[in-house]
């Protein structure tokens, strides 16, 4: 599990809104294409931390949340059986098919998993697991050869900030449920992780309550956090031990296929089918993005790259002016050349640098409007 921080992060994001379930079910093929059977559920209004948003249209919600979900999602080809409506507890639920030339590329809007695959030097199929792709937070800077009272300094700090997150969170985790199915492209030779259904499908599962409680024995360990700090790695970023706590070994997550002569399904044809169906979405079309943080006029820098603004951001986070990085954040949401995921990647940011200065509220609008886009 890569950047266990975030992974948490992104759960109360998204269990910012309410309830979340999310169920995909992958077929998979040896070159990597494959479809994906994806629903979800989500609220059909905005709400959080005993909050709630103005009124909202649901059907408007649901005809936004439907378009963005096909339009935003990265490396799909084509969509099929799509539907999208209210439930009668008043929820979002979503469905959809959703075919991909290559697993590496492809990224469900909000989804929470991905899964890239690569061969091995024996030519076998390695399938890992993984959330989505987001620089760590920046936790400020160690000095080389640090003393005892400087990692204590680090202890001290990071669990001052997973407190705070943890407010966050706790309220929302017991709901959060992510499921994913795998039909593999082969025959499974080896297996860290991930449930072995049969000999060719693995399944793995995020519960809410038991990822809250695996990060606070991860974060009550004082030694386990020296350890890290000292060894300068992320004090919740331990892929190993979170693995361990969550799904039983101390290991990777992932699994090795012989791979199969034959396809799980005929892509091709299957893609041609769903291009021609009355239920194609244009997969290209854009969606007009919102911002919470357009409640003051920003403007955006199109003289400098987004990844050299964010650079910027980082700078000003170290030397703690919070107001400087906050007016670069908002000028990335403001800039139409960013992408969906360097909007969200501000959002994040600008989110936890409320949270720094103690503006919970501010803090968690930032987090629903990732929701929201």
């Amino acid at each position: 599990m890569r950047c266990v921080k975030l992974l948490v992060l992104a759960v109360a994001v998204i269990a910012a809104g309410g309830c979340l379930e999310e169920k995909s079910e992958y077929f998979i093929n040896p070159d990597g294409s494959g479809k994906v059977i994806y629903e979800s559920s989500l609220p059909s209004m905005d709400m959080g931390m005993g909050m709630v948003a103005p009124p909202q249209d649901p059907n408007a919600k649901v005809a936004e949340t439907l378009q963005i979900i096909t339009a935003q999602s990265k490396g799909v080809d084509a969509w099929k059986d799509v539907s999208c409506n209210l439930t009668p507890d008043g929820k979002i639920h979503f469905k959809g098919t959703a075919y991909f030339k290559n697993i590496d590329n492809f990224e469900i809007h909000n989804g929470m998993f991905k899964f890239p695959m690569k061969r091995n030097e024996k030519g076998q199929i390695v399938i890992g697991f993984d959330t989505k792709d987001m620089e760590e937070w920046d936790s400020g800077e160690m000095p080389e050869n640090p003393s005892d009272e400087q990692i204590d300094q680090q202890v001290q700090q990071a669990k001052a900030q997973y407190s705070q997150s943890r407010m966050m969170m706790a309220p929302f985790m017991s709901s959060l449920k992510v499921e994913a199915v795998l039909h593999l492209p082969g025959t499974i030779a080896d297996v860290n992780n991930f449930q072995r259904v049969d000999d060719k499908t693995v399944r793995i599962a995020v519960d809410g309550q038991r990822l809250l409680a695996a990060m606070d024995a991860i974060m009550s360990d004082d030694q386990l956090l020296r350890e890290q700090i000292r060894a300068g790695k992320v004090p919740t970023d331990d892929d190993i031990t979170m693995n361990e706590k969550m799904f039983g070994q101390k290991a990777g997550v992932q699994v090795i296929v012989e791979p199969a002569d034959e396809n799980n399904f005929d892509y091709n044809a299957e893609v041609m089918a769903a291009k021609s169906g009355d239920d194609m979405m244009n997969v290209e079309s854009s969606v007009e993005i919102l911002t919470a943080a357009d409640s003051n006029e920003v403007t955006a820098d199109y003289s400098r790259s987004i990844d050299e603004q964010f650079n910027e951001v980082f700078q000003k986070l170290r030397s703690k002016d919070m107001e400087g990085a906050i007016a670069l954040l908002k000028g990335i949401i403001a800039n139409t050349n960013a992408t969906p995921k360097e909007i969200a990647k501000a959002y994040d940011r600008l989110g936890m640098c409320y949270l720094r200065m103690d503006d919970k509220e501010k803090a968690v609008e930032q987090f629903e409007a990732i929701i929201a886009k």
